[in-house]
């Protein structure tokens, strides 16, 4: 092969990586605007986003590409979803917890010698003193490791939901949405109580996820996943929409920051890692790099005063999510 020929190939390679990685980019940015069931594939671009951020601005600062900077200016307000240098650690007057219990661990594979997986949950939720516990992935099937949890735990108050949810809480709830999505094992319910003598409502879910563990069962599998989570992304959103009260909105999203699920379920909403979260955002601890997809939300009419990820124990692969807030005045 001659000089001029691997000139050639190399311009080619260049124009091919420059145009593939403004085009990711630019779909990585629509991804938040546009619902799964419209054009799946969209979703799971989202995924990629901070990796595409970080190849975009050596890429733009070596060519001086305006479409490059265009598309970083437009991706910038997203950062702060990912990594947050300014937080708060202050005590509030309300702390909940949004923590994946993995069924209680009861997959052989994920329990651990010498300790129960329930003692494990047990000690790590008391230690953490919540005032709320809204937990996903502890469905009413899982009837001893329900039975031992609850009875282990120091909350007067509980609910089972049908779609998996749990409550557990020092304060009376009244009990409302109980939502198992239509062909899926998850749901959302909410619950209303008082803080502070000012009613809140807590809406806790479980949306699907991406599937991407089923790669070898096709993209189809992929196209459900995606198409079903944009769907009950809409109900939820039309749940906080009709509340009377102020809300938080929180559980395990399956899904990252530049998505349509975050898009449409926080609109009008505080992400309580924005407010006042620090460091890194990552809460799924798997094989994938999917990142942070387990959120807390809160209204205007709260205020963040904390926000943590806290490791969960060793059978789960969901790190916790634990916030504090206070009423604004």
């Amino acid at each position: 092969m001659n000089q001029n020929a691997i000139t050639y190939l190399r311009t080619r390679f260049a124009l091919l990586t420059r145009a593939f990685l403004l085009c990711f980019s630019a779909l990585a940015l629509l991804a938040p605007w546009v619902p799964p069931a419209l054009c799946w594939p969209i979703g799971l671009v989202a995924i990629a986003f901070p990796w595409l951020y970080l190849l975009l601005l050596p890429f733009t600062l070596l060519t001086r590409s305006r479409t490059g900077l265009v598309l970083l200016l437009l991706g910038a307000p997203q950062l702060p979803s990912y990594v947050n240098l300014v937080g708060r650690n202050q005590r509030g007057q309300f702390r909940i917890l949004s923590c994946n219990l993995n069924y209680f661990g009861i997959n052989p594979k994920h329990t651990q010698p010498g300790r129960a997986p329930i003692q494990q949950l047990v000690d790590h939720v008391r230690q953490l003193a919540p005032d709320l516990v809204c937990a996903q992935d502890s469905t009413p099937n899982q009837g001893q490791g329900r039975a031992e949890f609850l009875g282990a735990l120091p909350f007067p108050h509980s609910w089972w939901a049908r779609g998996g949810q749990s409550f557990y809480a020092n304060a009376p709830l009244e009990h409302g949405d109980d939502v198992a999505f239509a062909e899926a094992y998850n749901g959302y319910a909410s619950v209303d109580l008082l803080v502070q003598g000012k009613p809140l409502r807590v809406i806790n879910l479980h949306l699907q996820s991406y599937a991407l563990m089923d790669w070898r069962l096709g993209p189809e599998r992929m196209r459900a996943g995606l198409q079903a989570r944009s769907a009950q992304t809409d109900q939820v959103a039309a749940a906080i929409a009709s509340s009377p009260h102020p809300v938080i909105v929180c559980g395990d999203f399956n899904d990252v920051p530049d998505s349509y699920a975050y898009r449409r379920i926080s609109a009008g909403l505080q992400d309580g890692f924005r407010a006042a979260g620090s460091g890194l955002a990552r809460t799924y601890r798997g094989t994938l790099p999917a990142g942070r997809i387990d959120y807390i939300f809160a209204s205007p009419q709260l205020r963040f005063t904390s926000y943590t990820h806290i490791r969960s124990p060793s059978f789960d692969d969901h790190d916790w999510v634990l916030a504090e807030l206070d009423w604004r005045s």
